[in-house]
């Protein structure tokens, strides 16, 4: 039973949005099939736009328009996949065109009858650059080290961390773009990588969050200090999801 609750739909979201591009997208005739889908109003679950998020593989701030109830109302979806009872698979495979994201777009296409299209729209961006001082990343070593015996990352890989109130990212032998692309998420804004840097690097920070729907000024520097990089804000092209329509699911 495939059960989309917060935990797993938002740690999954995190790391895949980190690597993905919007426009990596399927064709509907490649999304898996699935068993009836239960659905109800719950205290802990999902909302709507959340769901747009995962399936669509955008952030919060790339989804415009639709009603209030679907940013805040929450709810919680069972589902059994043409794969059976099995868990979900590694994080690794539900990156696009994974067949549990193209299942959450199945399921608000067919039980929130979503409608929606893209557009490209100016908006608020940061520019990832190299801070006056110079970089303070580390080379990656083949034999990354585990730091204070906590997450043993492989090579290529990252994750952002949340533990009692603070924030961190962790990544092992990555690209600057990739970098920029974790930085998304916590940030709130599309960031661009405009180093100028070709290595792959290991990422060890952490800060304490502002709080929501503050400036990300403590992140900002952060990464100045920790990292050696700096945030400009600017403004660029982003592209963006537009609901058009969407209806509550009837409960069952």
């Amino acid at each position: 039973m495939r059960h989309l609750t917060g935990k797993v739909v938002l740690v999954v979201l995190a790391m895949s949005l980190a690597l993905m591009p919007l426009a990596s997208q399927t064709s509907p005739e490649q999304k898996p099939s699935f068993e009836p889908v239960t659905i109800k109003r719950a205290a802990y679950g999902q909302s709507a736009k959340k769901l747009i998020g995962y399936g669509y593989q955008v952030h919060d701030f790339q989804i415009v328009g639709g009603p209030d109830w679907a940013g805040t109302d929450l709810w919680d979806i069972q589902s059994k996949t043409d794969e059976g009872n099995a868990p979900p698979p590694p994080i690794a495979d539900l990156t696009p065109p994974g067949p549990f994201a193209l299942m959450v777009q199945s399921i608000l296409q067919e039980h929130f009858q979503l409608k929606i299209h893209r557009e490209v729209r100016e908006l608020p961006v940061y520019e990832l650059v190299v801070a006056q001082g110079g970089p303070k990343l580390a080379d990656d070593q083949i034999d990354t080290r585990v730091p204070d015996g906590l997450y043993d990352l492989k090579r290529g890989t990252g994750r952002i961390w949340n533990s009692r109130g603070a924030m961190g990212v962790e990544a092992r032998a990555i690209p600057m773009d990739w970098l920029a692309n974790i930085l998304t998420h916590p940030t709130g804004r599309t960031v661009i990588d405009k180093t100028g840097l070709h290595g792959l690097y290991d990422v060890d920070m952490e800060w304490m969050p502002d709080a929501q729907g503050a400036p990300a000024t403590s992140l900002i520097r952060a990464i100045e200090e920790q990292l050696g990089l700096r945030l400009e804000s600017t403004t660029g092209p982003v592209e963006v999801i537009v609901i058009d329509h969407v209806e509550r699911p009837s409960e069952n």
